[in-house]
């Protein structure tokens, strides 16, 4: 199944809170926050078992490119899913919650 494709304006970087500290920061114009969503939508509800995966224990996952002209803007954005085919977290690759979220 093919993902929708974003429209829109969005902007994704990093900032450095405390040394160490780095917070993610996803912007955009409304039309661009609503076409970052459906694809959101598109990944989560994605039946993973109906993919062609070269690893049975991979996930799903989308690259995107958004307007990133600027120093710590990035233009590519990966998103998918933490879990694999058979709905198992995949805390081999991704780490595990924290307590204190």
């Amino acid at each position: 199944m093919k993902p929708p494709r974003l429209t829109g304006y969005q902007t994704a970087y990093s900032n450095e809170k405390h040394p160490g500290e780095l917070e993610v920061c996803i912007y955009g114009d409304p039309a661009g926050l609503r076409s970052l969503a459906k694809l959101l939508n598109f990944i989560a509800d994605l039946d993973q078992t109906k993919e062609p995966f070269p690893d049975e224990h991979d996930s799903y996952h989308h690259h995107v490119f958004v307007a990133g002209q600027y120093r710590g803007h990035s233009q590519q954005i990966t998103l998918g899913r933490a879990d694999d085919k058979k709905g198992r977290k995949r805390f081999d690759v991704f780490p595990k919650p924290s307590k204190k979220a």
